[in-house]
């Protein structure tokens, strides 16, 4: 796999050399389709003599950066004409080098711009995710910052009244479970506004939702540790997400080594292929789509795996034989998620597995605009607390001992969870 990934970057080092052969003898003949910005440079072979060697050099790879955008994030199967054509779309008529040419601006909280790609893995939030609705107890001390269509909730089914409109204060007319405890600390997180953001470069558009903790493992956490699970929920811009996502495919990996007594003995396949009913659903698919094209022999031989499965051969049958599924599900197999799980509730507590995530999130990706009182510890000295204040021989006396040190729980509990 290595090795396939360094054929690979050559391959992108090659076309850039192929792209910037083109971009150097642009002028010499006409001006390629795709490649309309060539019409505002001069001829290329001047430009080392009109200008200084520092700005050629930030002029040709801002030329390049220009010229590879096109093609960034685009599926195989597109063709060179569908790619000149939508780079000739964004370019439009103007001679000048636009910053939007190949993707979306996003505008950065200092006022910058940067292009993100056209293409992307995660889907872009349509609506704000915060609204920084205020729910404020009876007293009118602030309870927490909700969304519109909560806050409208409450006042719809008389739990609430509205206090103002914009911004929208809701004031409940019942005491509520619990309240925030005075002072920094983890419920004033979800007292304060939060900013619709990038959290790491400050875009304030084209944002996505990022899940610091991944979901292949908070869904084997308890339901004591998914409360609140807004916390770990980020805003990240498009360049950002892929970023992260990038790191943290690393972090997984070594969890991966870490719990390797656990997936030891297991597959690691979700899902097998049934060799039988793969020969199958071939010699059915080949007796419609080529049997013409067949010896005889051949045809008989392929009839004979048809029918020997289902004991007699019709148009039926062969139609229904060329739609087999031939993936089965692979009983022996282990989550990755499920593994690393198990592993820390045996040893270490799932908040060290949660905390890791999140200290791995703000060492790599450096977040600049984290929400106030955002921690890799959140809720954690609650748990602790909670615990302790658990008379002995308590049945949640072995959940908590999983949350915060753990133990050997069984298989059972973990399931309940899911």
């Amino acid at each position: 796999m290595v090795r396939y990934a360094a054929e690979d970057a050559l391959v992108g080092a090659h076309l850039l050399l192929a792209l910037s052969t083109q971009l150097w003898e642009g002028q010499s003949g006409t001006t390629p389709s795709c490649y309309p910005l060539y019409s505002a440079l001069p001829q290329p072979p001047l430009l080392p003599l009109l200008l200084p060697l520092p700005l050629w050099h930030s002029h040709l790879a801002t030329l390049l950066h220009h010229t590879c955008l096109p093609y960034i994030d685009r599926r195989f199967k597109n063709s060179t004409k569908q790619i000149c054509n939508s780079f000739s779309d964004r370019a439009g008529a103007s001679s000048v080098v636009d910053k939007n040419v190949g993707g979306e601006s996003v505008r950065l909280k200092d006022g910058k711009e940067r292009v993100a790609a056209t293409r992307r893995s995660h889907p872009l939030l349509k609506s704000p995710l915060y609204d920084n609705c205020q729910l404020l107890a009876p007293d009118g001390s602030p309870l927490c910052t909700c969304d519109t269509k909560k806050a409208e909730w409450y006042i719809a089914r008389g739990l609430g009244k509205e206090i103002s409109r914009d911004p929208l204060v809701v004031q409940l007319t019942f005491e509520p479970k619990g309240r925030p405890e005075p002072g920094p600390g983890d419920d004033m997180y979800y007292v304060q506004e939060r900013e619709n953001l990038c959290v790491v470069c400050g875009a304030e558009e084209g944002l996505a939702r990022k899940s610091i903790v991944p979901h292949e493992y908070r869904r084997y956490f308890p339901a004591i540790l998914k409360e609140h699970a807004s916390h770990d929920l980020l805003l990240l811009c498009p360049p950002c997400h892929q970023a992260a996502n990038l790191y943290d495919v690393s972090l997984r990996q070594n969890l991966t080594k870490e719990c390797q007594a656990i997936l030891r003995h297991c597959s690691q396949s979700r899902m097998n292929i049934d060799s039988t009913l793969m020969s199958v659903r071939s010699a059915a698919r080949a007796l419609i789509k080529s049997r013409a094209k067949l010896p005889s022999k051949r045809i008989q031989e392929l009839e004979e795996v048809v029918q020997y499965h289902y004991d007699s051969l019709t148009e039926a049958t062969l139609q229904a034989a060329a739609a087999l599924e031939v993936r089965v599900i692979n009983e022996d197999h282990v989550p990755h998620g499920f593994a690393v799980v198990t592993m820390y509730q045996r040893q270490g507590g799932l908040v060290s597995l949660e905390h890791r995530w999140r200290s791995h999130f703000l060492a790599t990706s450096r977040p600049r605009y984290l929400p106030k009182d955002w921690s890799p510890s959140h809720r954690h000295h609650k748990l602790h607390a909670l615990a302790a204040s658990l008379p002995p021989g308590h049945l949640d006396h072995t959940v908590y001992s999983a949350l915060l040190t753990g133990s050997d729980i069984s298989h059972n509990n973990t399931a309940t969870s899911l």
